[in-house]
This record gives structure tokens, C-alpha cells and sequence, in this order.
């Protein structure tokens, strides 16, 4: 995929790692909207950033698929990480987790993302990036590696 004019979004933008993958994006020549619930996101994250943002949630199906509409892809990297939370509240850890991811998915297929995607809609960990010296690098090893396979899940 072309980054150089691609409107993204961006789910859990304003994390620490979404907010640098954000950055990346920007330098890349892409567009880029922030759907955030600063829950554990931080604005200061976005400072300077010519972002547009969306305060929403990813457990709000309605608010995230209107967030959706209009954008090329979309690079999701919401998710509750907090260990004590999860300890403490394990049933929201899950749900966020798992019902956040699928209400990802389900709005790039509706809104005909994963379709117009041109290697493919692609949902990986930041920790499994390989090794490359630019984001365009490492989103172009992981979508020539998975993106068959995602779109096979997605049909």
C-alpha cells in the first residue's frame, strides 16, 4: 500500500506506540486520525502532530464505524495492556481485548476496508515487526507475509 496520501486511522493513537507509529505515518506522507478513549493515551502524546482526533472507544461499534468511513486503511493498535487492571478487572481486560479487536475488524469489513486494501486488511503486534529501518519497510514485510491469509479470514 501506498502511504504517501492514504488516509489512515489510527485506533489508539495517542499511546505511547501509536502515537510514534502516528508520527511515522505523517513522515510517510499519510493522513492520519487518532480514535482514542485517553485512557491510558495521553494528548501531550500528539503534540505538533497535524492529526485529526476522534475520542471514541473500540467497544463503541457505532462511534468507531462512523470513525471509519472515508479512510484507506487501518492501523489498530488500541488495546488494554495495564497488568493491575487486568488483575483487578479481568472481564474488561477481556472484552476490550477481544470485542474491541473484532469491532475493528468488523468495521473494515463493512465499510469495505479490507476489500479496497490492496494487500489486504493486516492486524499484527508491534512486537512482532521484524527488523527494518523504516515503518514503510516492516508494514511492507508483514503485508507481503500475511496479507493472503488475513484476507481469507476476512471473507
Amino acid at each position: 500500500m501506498e502511504l504517501s496520501g492514504a488516509k489512515i486511522l489510527m485506533t489508539g493513537g495517542a499511546g505511547f506506540i501509536g502515537s510514534h507509529f502516528v508520527a511515522d505515518l505523517l513522515d510517510a506522507g499519510a493522513s492520519v486520525t487518532v480514535y482514542d478513549n485517553f485512557s491510558t493515551g495521553l494528548t501531550e502524546n500528539l503534540e505538533g502532530l497535524a492529526v485529526d482526533i476522534v475520542e471514541g472507544d473500540i467497544l463503541d461499534y457505532d462511534s468507531l464505524r462512523r470513525a471509519v468511513a472515508g479512510h484507506d486503511a487501518i492501523s489498530h493498535q488500541a488495546a488494554q495492556l495495564e497488568i493491575t487492571r487486568s488483575i483487578g478487572d479481568p472481564i474488561y481486560d477481556l472484552t476490550t481485548n477481544t470485542i474491541g479487536t473484532l469491532n475493528v475488524l468488523k468495521a473494515a469489513k463493512e465499510t469495505g476496508i479490507a476489500k479496497r486494501a490492496s494487500s489486504g486488511f493486516l492486524l499484527v503486534s508491534s512486537a512482532s515487526l521484524p527488523r527494518a529501518s523504516s515503518l514503510r519497510q516492516k508494514l511492507m514485510t508483514i503485508l507481503n507475509l500475511h496479507a493472503a491469509d488475513l484476507r481469507t479470514v476476512l471473507r
